[in-house]
């Protein structure tokens, strides 16, 4: 401002040119012209003006555009008053008393070589170099060469035998580089020229140190291209806007963002019109941004080039001129849709399993790793008699009864450990009563840092009632069952006795009494005899079932031929009641090796019951017992009748105690039902299944396999 002859920099702000020079005078528009024809940019160009007060300036001109999207926004202007120098070179042709004069007074550097060597520098020729003036004075410019950075030393060589020769293309107007003594590398403006002194050939060099200004214009292209890098691979969509919606800039995730493939196509796209879905969130935008300048966090939709819509989080900010006017819209924009759907997927499954919550029928509570309780559902505060504000920030402690607060304390430490935890504990109501609950325990995540304990909660104190009741009933049926066994063992002793007593007194008078040859009395004692076999038999039954119920039974297993040893032998005393029925009766193996691991009592018993009910069910016909192995080489044995049969619907209960398939006093056959009974658990003690197979009218097959 001050070299236009203006006091502050905001009288210069604004105007034109024209405003403070002679239009048409100076070389400022051809300046401005080669600045142009050489792409924006001009380096240490001279020019002089005229200004309004007829002042004659000349100017060191620096100037680069600035070009963005193409356009040439801004230009950065360096400008340096070098009316002085300009007017001290003539003054120095003049007179050299003057030029040291104003040399010294001199922003630059100034020096003279005639003969070879300096015939004059001023302090700031020396400062930019770099080495005292006094040093200097005493070298030529040959050793000043050494000085020189290398990559310049052959051009400054270069321009110095050119000027010595008054040659045409000398540069006058060139950049040098120095090594200062310290060691550091200063940048020069030079400015060197062939002159007369006193009638003599000199050179005059002017020199400039613009080390900072080159840092900072090496700064601020670095500064660009880091931008650029950025812009070009940012993840997140960069703009540029007017403020009525025209696009001036796009980086590239923006624009495939918005289902575009090219700048020059998503150009064409004004955000008023296409860009916001709601236009009430681009008038929001911009008078959040007219009143404060920015906005941060915008969420709000945007169509896309297909017509689909997705959802933005948008931060921008205003860029002003001086006078406050916004010049356009810089922003940033991160398509958060995937986001915002997961959000909103969130919020109803949150909804859902609140419901849930609220309506489950089991308690349910939510603490923290301590047990203090951060929720509770309807059911639980039900279930304990309290309001949900009573129950929320209580622990789980206060409602447990004393007896389970120990447990309590180790389940907490084991939840927090990972465990489920499944159990029963005795709580305490609001109003004193105590309930069983049964829980199912969890450890689940509260949020990123912390977890609490999930607890599901089922009232079971009419249960528990019912099963200790249960129990009772079952301690007392037991208790029953061993005296009704105890009752029938003893009482089958108390008839087996008299009944032995009878029987042998009458063998003894059916011997004394068999020469009288009396058939009416024979037939008496055959009776008799018959009779009291049966009782005998229906009391062994009795017993054998007692001692199976009361576990007094012990077998004594060992290796047995079942066809030799048992078969056979129990075969033998059915001979003559076979002949006596018209029976035939038939035993046979199919295989060499019968042997079995078994207890020979109850195989006697087994196999013993089976054919005699075949004998009893049989009126004719016959009875067939088969020995042999099955397809697992396992020994069965196997009992077939032409009898009676079983039916269909009683098979099902064939081993049952006291089971028959006729009942009452009508029943044709004798029996007490527990000749079966007995074989099956005679069957289970030998490691032994048994089958039936039987039809009604035509007859039953007994199968006795054994699992060794």
């Amino acid at each position: 401002a001050k070299v236009y002859g203006f006091k502050n920099s905001s009288d210069v702000i604004g105007k034109k040119f024209r405003e403070f020079i002679n239009d048409g005078e100076g070389t400022v528009y051809q300046l401005f012209t080669k600045f142009i024809k050489n792409k924006y940019k001009v380096e240490n160009e001279e020019s002089f003006e005229i200004l309004k007060n007829g002042t004659k300036k000349y100017f060191l001109n620096n100037a680069h555009g600035i070009i963005e999207n193409g356009f040439l926004t801004r230009i950065w202007v360096n400008i340096k008053d070098i009316s002085e120098i300009k007017n001290a070179e003539t003054a120095l042709i003049e007179s050299e008393e003057r030029f040291r004069t104003i040399s010294e007074q001199a922003l630059f550097g100034m020096g003279i070589v005639q003969d070879e060597k300096f015939i004059y520098m001023n302090n700031e020729f020396a400062n930019c170099i770099g080495h005292p003036k006094e040093e200097l004075l005493n070298l030529t410019p040959n050793m000043i060469y050494k000085l020189i950075h290398p990559a310049d030393r052959k051009h400054a060589k270069e321009q110095t035998r050119k000027k010595q020769k008054v040659a045409k293309d000398i540069d006058t107007n060139y950049t040098l580089r120095f090594i200062a003594k310290d060691g550091s590398i200063k940048t020069i403006q030079n400015w060197s020229k062939p002159i007369k002194l006193k009638g003599k050939f000199a050179i005059l060099t002017t020199l400039h140190d613009i080390t900072e200004k080159v840092k900072a214009e090496q700064a601020l292209k670095e500064s660009e291209e880091r931008f650029k890098g950025l812009f070009q691979k940012a993840t997140v969509g960069i703009y540029r806007t007017t403020v009525n919606g025209k696009i001036l800039m796009a980086n590239p995730a923006i624009i495939k963002m918005l289902g575009y493939r090219t700048f020059e196509e998503i150009v064409e796209t004004n955000v008023v019109k296409k860009g916001y879905v709601n236009k009430e969130d681009r008038i929001y935008f911009q008078r959040i941004m007219n009143k404060f300048g920015e906005i941060k966090g915008f969420e709000c939709e945007w169509w896309k080039k297909d017509s689909s819509i997705i959802c933005v989080r948008e931060s921008a900010r205003a860029i002003k001129n001086v006078n406050g006017k916004i010049l356009f819209y810089e922003g940033i924009v991160e398509d958060i849709t995937d986001k915002k759907k997961a959000e909103n997927e969130l919020l109803k499954n949150e909804q859902k399993y609140r419901t849930l919550f609220d309506l489950a029928p089991s308690g349910i509570i939510l603490s923290d790793s301590e047990g203090n309780i951060m929720a509770a559902n309807p059911a639980f505060c039900e279930s304990l008699g309290y309001t949900k504000e009573e129950i929320i920030g209580s622990n789980v402690r206060k409602f447990a009864a004393p007896e389970s607060r120990n447990d309590i304390e180790n389940h907490i430490t084991l939840l927090n450990e990972g465990k489920t935890l499944r159990h029963t504990v005795r709580d305490i109501t609001k109003d004193g009563r105590y309930r069983y609950m049964a829980l199912n325990e969890t450890k689940i995540p509260i949020n990123e840092s912390e977890y609490g304990i999930l607890c599901a909660s089922n009232d079971i104190t009419e249960r528990k009632v019912f099963e200790e009741e249960l129990i009772k009933a079952k301690e007392k049926a037991e208790k029953s069952d061993r005296l009704k066994t105890e009752f029938l063992a003893q009482i089958s002793h108390e008839i087996r006795t008299p009944i032995n007593s009878i029987l042998s007194f009458t063998s003894y008078l059916h011997d004394e009494l068999k020469d009288t040859h009396l058939d009416d009395i024979n037939n008496i004692f055959d009776i008799i005899h018959k009779a009291g076999n049966r009782i005998t038999r229906t009391i062994d039954m009795i017993l054998n079932m007692s001692e199976l119920q009361t576990g007094s039974y012990e077998p004594n297993f060992k290796e047995i031929d079942l066809f030799e040893n048992i078969i056979k032998n129990i075969s033998a005393g059915f001979a003559r009641q076979a002949a006596a029925q018209n029976i035939k009766f038939k035993t046979e193996k199919t295989i060499e090796d019968t042997i079995i691991f078994g207890d020979e009592y109850t195989l006697n018993q087994i196999f013993d019951n089976i054919i005699n009910n075949a004998f009893k069910y049989t009126p004719t016909g016959k009875i067939e017992v088969t020995v042999g192995r099955n397809g697992s080489n396992k020994v069965y044995a196997e009992i077939s009748d032409t009898g009676i049969g079983i039916s269909e619907e009683f098979i099902d209960q064939l081993f049952e105690p006291f089971s028959q398939e006729e009942q009452g006093y009508t029943r044709k056959f004798e029996g007490n039902g527990l000749g079966l009974a007995l074989v099956k658990k005679y069957c289970e003690i030998n490691n032994a299944d048994i089958s039936v197979k039987s039809k009604k009218g035509v007859g039953s097959t007994f199968k006795i396999s054994f699992n060794q």
